[in-house]
């Protein structure tokens, strides 16, 4: 262990103080435990708790040695600026004698997002050293107590509760932190450790609601109790777009719209069961519905299928429907894809449906998938390739795709439960499966959720637990309750179409017993199998519930929107050791042009090279793209012309890896 201020100057006293070992000895569990990615917010917890822990053994050794003169709250006072007014270079109670923050996102607080600091090395990580100050200031609050008026003018009242109570609260807190954890986690994974300890009506657990208070936490948690709006905590699907525009629906209780920080409950829509919804490379919204709660003239198929939202939302929704209508298959809508590498035609995006049957007294038709949207009716073509729609009684639980291949799960299709798979571009079946042909599929077998990755592996996630596996290589894998009784224990099920992931290959499964997260993988068959692989988070970790009923990742804010019975959560991605040190993000080169041309020409950038995958790209001259060709992010100035030529693909990575530009076309976009 080397003891040092790091800059091999000796303008200071050697650092080796209690506080100081403390600080650095406390980094140790961190890295064992919640490992705190070091680096934005995440990085500022990381630094907190250490000064958390030198400050809990400063004063334990304060008690068996009463001479010291430690100063419990100072860092580093008997190291740096010693013989000058504030010794030290933290102060835990008083944060901004240091110029650090004691309020979140006050005048002193450092930029601290993907969006606002990308430049780690300049930056300090972020300002982990000095936005740490926030969460000292909560726990001296927890600790001695106090009374006043924060930088935003809110008062407090604070009543300490002493290190005894408080370091039990906030190592409970520590160890329960997600990686990518941020101060918004932290305030609520701290109150279900200490309702954990004490109970949530005890004085403890409003002790630290009111330090969150002082400090100016909030919630990012959504629901009834400080969403007004809300008029049910229960959301069964969620999907992000445009500008980060989320759509949240519910069970009969209607559709929410996230917006400019603020919810709203849209007007239409307000008694269906919402059972998926996706957005398209346009911002638009489609949802898949089963219709109205009840019995009358059919029950809840009654307004079911497909509904679309067109960005701005400015005018209701519109239905695609069966009956009087016929533009979909089937009216009981279960699941939606919406295939981004292709259009149906110039103007309609490649959206499919899977749909159980209906029967009524009037109008009855089998479950199927519908391809669409085509500009004459229906809007959705039938797909029923090797399904007994004959029998009037199956139908297609849910759906999931990727650029060749669509997946769907159907029941009791001729007496077998089966996933078949269609041609995303003909409709044309392709193949079957079930445990007749590959006996590694359990006999039974529901799905209710289908996730097909980057890595070209499909996750299905199955009724009675556990999750089936069909990798690159072709070859099954079957995660079992019983091999694998941690990830699912007992009556564990999956939730319906909530299995989501991002480009790097990590998947999120939704079960009703917490969030199951596989760490990408690379490319590797094997990890699949491998229990350490994967890792369960729930409500201890900061979730609103153990229900995971929907989640969608949004590459805009860096988040993990996740839907369950008890409200909504907008949480940091994960990772699992040793990838948590990898998954620090690297500053995005940025390039410009410099003169109109083509893109393969070097000299057209600003930095002398052609813009690869990890570039932020900003185009201000006309731009004939003639390579197939990478960038991170994409923003063409006003008046500007980029031509595709004919055949050349532009791929943007932070829209997932997906193809958006295709083919001979002029277009202007800004993601």
């Amino acid at each position: 262990m080397t003891f040092g201020d790091g800059n091999n100057t000796s303008s200071s006293l050697p650092y080796t103080p209690l506080d100081i070992c403390a600080h650095e000895m406390g980094h140790a569990i961190t890295e064992t435990t919640s490992q705190l990615v070091y680096q934005w917010e995440s990085g500022a917890l990381n630094e907190a708790f250490s000064d958390i822990w030198a400050a809990c053994i400063t004063d334990y050794a304060k008690h068996i040695y009463p001479v010291s003169d430690e100063n419990t709250w100072r860092v580093a006072e008997k190291c740096e600026n010693v013989g000058f007014t504030n010794p030290g270079f933290r102060d835990m109670a008083n944060p901004p004698i240091f110029s650090d923050p004691s309020a979140y996102k006050n005048s002193n607080w450092k930029p601290a997002s993907l969006q606002t600091c990308r430049d780690f090395s300049s930056t300090d990580n972020c300002g982990v050293h000095s936005n740490s100050g926030v969460l000292n200031k909560w726990f001296f609050l927890i600790t001695d107590g106090q009374a006043g008026t924060n930088s935003f003018g809110t008062a407090f009242n604070v009543a300490g509760l002493g290190f005894q109570t408080s370091e039990k609260i906030a190592y409970l807190t520590s160890i329960n932190l997600t990686p990518n954890a941020s101060y918004q986690t932290c305030r609520t994974v701290s109150l279900n450790a200490t309702a954990a300890l004490y109970g949530n009506t005890s004085p403890e657990y409003q002790t630290v609601w009111n330090a969150w208070v002082a400090v100016a936490v909030d919630s990012n948690t959504y629901n009834m109790s400080n969403t007004p709006v809300f008029t049910t905590n229960n959301f069964t699907a969620i999907a992000v777009g445009k500008d980060g525009v989320v759509l949240a629906g519910t069970n009969y209780s209607g559709v929410y719209k996230y917006a400019a920080n603020t919810w709203e409950k849209l007007s239409d829509l307000t008694g269906v069961r919402f059972n998926d919804i996706k957005a398209d490379y346009n911002g638009n919204f489609w949802v898949a519905q089963s219709g109205r709660l009840g019995t009358q003239g059919g029950g809840s198929s009654i307004a079911g299928g497909v509904s679309f939202y067109q960005s701005p939302f400015t005018n209701p929704s519109t239905l695609y429907t069966a009956g009087a209508q016929t533009d979909v298959p089937t009216r009981n809508a279960r699941c939606i894809y919406v295939d981004t590498f292709r259009n149906v035609n110039l103007i309609s995006p490649s959206v499919w449906m899977a749909g159980l049957a209906y029967i009524t007294s009037n109008n009855s038709t089998s479950g199927m998938l519908g391809h669409g949207v085509n500009l004459g009716t229906p809007a959705f073509t039938p797909v029923n390739g090797n399904i007994n729609i004959a029998s009037g009684t199956v139908g297609c639980l849910t759906i999931g795709g990727n650029k060749t291949t669509i997946w769907t799960f159907v029941q009791a299709n001729n007496g077998i439960n089966q996933l078949l798979t269609y041609d995303a571009v003909t409709n044309a079946f392709i193949e079957s499966f079930d445990h007749n042909s590959h006996a590694v599929i359990p006999s039974g077998f529901v799905a209710r959720s289908i996730y097909c990755d980057p890595k070209k592996r499909v996750w299905i996630g199955l009724a009675a637990g556990g999750l089936l596996v069909f990798d690159e290589n072709r070859r099954w894998h079957y995660l079992s309750p019983v091999d694998f009784p941690l990830l699912f224990p007992a009556g564990t099920q999956a939730s319906f179409n909530a299995i989501t992931g991002n480009k790097e290959g990590d998947v999120y499964i939704g079960t009703t017993n917490g969030l199951v997260y596989f760490e990408r993988g690379d490319g590797l068959v094997d990890k699949i199998d491998q229990a350490a692989s994967y890792k369960v988070f729930g409500k201890p970790n900061g979730l609103p519930s153990n229900v995971i009923n929907a989640m969608a990742y949004d590459t805009l804010r860096f988040k993990l929107l996740v839907a369950t019975d008890s409200g909504i959560v907008f949480w940091e991605p994960l990772c699992i050791n040793p990838y948590c040190n990898l998954y620090a993000f690297k500053a995005a080169v940025d390039a410009e042009t410099i003169a109109n041309g083509n893109w393969s020409n070097a000299a057209v950038w600003n930095t002398g090279k052609v813009p690869d995958s990890a570039t932020s790209v900003t185009i201000k001259h006309n731009i004939t793209v003639d390579i197939n060709s990478n960038c991170r992010s994409l923003d063409v100035n006003a008046a500007v012309t980029v031509t595709l030529q004919t055949g050349k693909n532009l791929t943007i990575y932070s829209d997932k890896g997906s193809t958006i530009y295709t083919g001979n076309e002029q277009r202007r976009r800004r993601r």
